[in-house]
């Protein structure tokens, strides 16, 4: 008598890295929508960038370097030596702005890097290509609310780095139908930050 097996599905994977990353460079930024976070909003600017970094050590000082390799590594890596180098430019402000710099390219290419060693296939794929759509659709959501109805969702204190300019918001609207508008910064407080998650929404939706 021939015995009758049923493969059942795999179970889904558990969250990981990957998943509490991308969320986090949402939620990270969105505190800066809640009032009274300006005096902190260095640290917290700091801590999206600071994440990936973390996890750029983690892949070159573990075992995760070992995973596979983006074929634009090595262009990256050709990219960053050079930036590197520019940092001692006559024309640098200085050597500490030039290192901060390339920190910050550092840390927004550092993905590439880390990245495959987290990602385990392509059903986890598309789970985190899920999941970046649901993060900037939200996003770019609250950014169209603030246009119809700035007084109940345009954060409460915008980036002083924008108020405290020479021109203030008025460097950052525009004449709308019944008005000026402020450009959108969705959930974040700098004028306009919301075009790079709405950009990110159309292309994944």
């Amino acid at each position: 008598m021939k015995r009758l097996t049923v493969s059942l599905p795999a179970p889904p994977a558990q969250w990981g890295i990957a998943e509490f990353f991308i969320i986090s460079q949402t939620a990270i930024p969105a505190l800066l929508f809640l009032p009274g976070t300006q005096g902190i909003r260095f640290y917290v600017r700091v801590a999206s960038f600071a994440i990936s970094i973390a996890l750029l050590a983690w892949w070159g000082f573990g075992n995760a370097r070992h995973s596979k390799v983006h074929p634009a590594q090595t262009w990256l890596l050709v990219a960053i030596v050079y930036i590197a180098a520019m940092v001692f430019h006559p024309f640098t402000s200085s050597t500490l702005a030039g290192i901060a710099q390339l920190v910050l390219y550092v840390s927004v290419m550092a993905p590439l890097f880390w990245a495959p060693a987290v990602v385990r296939g392509p059903d986890h794929l598309a789970r985190l290509m899920t999941l970046l759509l649901i993060c900037n659709g939200i996003n770019a959501c609250v950014g169209v609310l603030q246009v119809y109805d700035p007084v109940r969702w345009m954060p409460q204190e915008m980036s002083r780095l924008v108020t405290e300019s020479e021109f203030g918001l008025g460097a950052v609207t525009y004449q709308g139908p019944n008005g000026l508008i402020v450009r959108p910064p969705g959930l974040f407080d700098n004028p306009g930050a919301v075009a790079g998650p709405g950009m990110y929404a159309a292309l994944l939706g």
